[in-house]
């Protein structure tokens, strides 16, 4: 209790009582701290509910007010201090220091990109595989669709482009990487060249030609069997191709053939950049009997200036070419010579064609 009076230098004034109350500074309130990753949001808090307000400075020198009430949650980056006090009235409490404790997030994988052909898989490897932690593969962002669990994964047959997503997880502090992203570009080779035999049908003994005409860059073609067995394969130029230019056609020579009959073979193209394989298209080689030689026979022998009748037998739907003495030639089944000299005699040699197969030859000798 204070007295006070007032004068005014002679006299006096009677005395007032003043009653000053001291009130006891609040306790200091009993914080948690938290422990979080890099990126995250830390909450710190008063865990006692006692009588008063929990303020929240962000310095200890309580300059810079962060929150009022009894929990505080930021995103923390870094590890760091913040205070509380309690505040009852005007009173206030000693400040109490929290912290949170920031495990920083694992390094995130970093994985090449890589190719595929359409319909085949592929395998992601990740590259930084020094770096701790273990590697999750995911089909979406989100990462709501886990598919491998390792450092390599091997994707499903793929038809188009298609990216993936990786994150590294400490398995010590349990923080995650933020999410990576890699992808598989596919190439959809996928037409087909252009295949002819040249002179279809061919005949028994001879050879086919199998001409192939392309217009890709860096192409190889190769041709396959029946029994899908590799005949041969031609790559081709790797510049752009010409109208006239040749080069860009793969010739496939097959056979002989020794027996009649249709011998199917495929033609397969595989690009210069991942080699990935064509559509296959059959071609057909139909190989036939060459016809039979003529019986041949003449009329002779015969004196100069008498006519020598030439004959072959009939051979249906056949063509016929004769060769003889001093040049001489006929497409006819028979003929005569008329008024012959010694120049005539000799030997007359004939050929049968049907389509591209040509017989034998036969000769008669006229005297």
């Amino acid at each position: 209790v204070f007295y006070v009076s007032e004068t005014n230098g002679d006299c006096e004034s009677g005395k007032t009582a003043i009653v000053v109350s001291v009130i006891a500074k609040p306790t200091a309130p009993i914080v948690r701290n938290d422990t979080v990753c890099a990126g995250q949001l830390a909450t710190v808090g008063a865990l006692d509910n006692g009588l008063g307000d929990i303020i929240w400075y962000w310095d200890a020198a309580l300059t810079t007010e962060a929150k009022f009430g009894f929990n505080f949650s930021f995103t923390a980056n870094v590890t760091r201090t913040v205070y509380a006090v309690r505040r009852i009235g005007n009173c206030q409490s000693t400040a109490v220091a929290a912290t949170v404790f920031v495990n920083p997030k694992p390094e995130t994988p970093v994985v090449p990109p890589t190719f595929a052909c359409a319909g085949s898989s592929a395998t992601l490897e990740v590259e930084d595989t020094d770096n701790e932690g273990v590697v999750f593969w995911f089909s979406d962002p989100l990462g709501a669709d886990l598919w491998e669990v390792g450092n390599e994964f091997t994707t499903p047959s793929l038809f188009q482009y298609t990216p993936y997503y990786v994150f590294r997880k400490d398995t010590t502090t349990g923080c995650i990487s933020d999410v990576g992203t890699t992808w598989v570009i596919v190439d959809n080779f996928t037409y087909v060249s252009s295949a002819t035999v040249v002179d279809n049908p061919i005949c028994t003994g001879e050879t086919g030609i199998i001409k192939v005409a392309t217009t890709d860059i860096f192409s190889c073609v190769q041709l396959y069997d029946w029994n899908f067995d590799l005949v041969d394969e031609i790559c081709l130029p790797d510049d752009d191709p010409d109208e006239t230019d040749e080069e860009w056609v793969a010739d496939f020579e097959v056979g002989p053939f020794d027996a009649p009959g249709e011998y199917i073979f495929y033609v397969q193209e595989s690009d210069g950049f991942l080699f990935c394989p064509s559509q296959q298209l059959s071609v057909l080689i139909i190989v036939k009997d060459g016809p039979e030689a003529p019986t041949v026979s003449n009329d002779g022998p015969a004196c100069e200036g008498e006519d020598v009748m030439v004959m072959a037998s009939t051979v249906p739907g056949a063509t016929y070419l004769w060769n003889g003495p001093n040049g001489f030639s006929s497409t006819e089944q028979n003929f005569v010579l008329n008024n012959v000299t010694i120049a005539n005699a000799g030997d007359y040699f004939v050929t049968v064609k049907i389509g591209n197969c040509t017989s034998q030859s036969a000769v008669t000798k006229v005297v």
